[in-house]
């Protein structure tokens, strides 16, 4: 087991090979998640999403791991969390991964 901690700004991120998060977790684990890795509520798999989160301590890189809504909700105050390592999947396990950023918004000087 290892402490986690949410990762903000991470939401521009994306898997360039998976669609989501959930799906890059899904590959790279190997099998669908039941439950929420914060509350540990069992959960349909539709009602959990992927999650940015970074090791306490630690510049291992960012990793995915599965919350339910309701958590995921709340992600900016959650509390560390305890997560099995083999549940921490790398963010760049595919090899690829795009930022959009809202850059060319601000290149002209206004900011409406």
């Amino acid at each position: 087991m290892t402490d986690v901690k949410y990762m903000p700004g991470t939401e521009d991120r994306k898997c360039c090979k998976c669609g989501s998060w959930m799906e890059h977790w899904i590959t790279h684990r190997g099998h669908t998640p039941d439950h929420c890795r914060a509350c540990w509520r069992k959960v349909d798999p539709e009602n959990l999403t992927g999650v940015h989160v970074q090791e306490l301590f630690s510049d291992s890189g960012r990793f995915i791991v599965p919350l339910c809504e309701r958590c995921a909700g709340k992600k900016n105050s959650l509390p560390v969390i305890d997560v099995d390592k083999d549940d921490l999947i790398r963010e760049d396990a595919c090899g690829t991964v795009t930022v959009s950023n809202n850059i060319n918004k601000f290149m002209d000087g206004k900011n409406d």
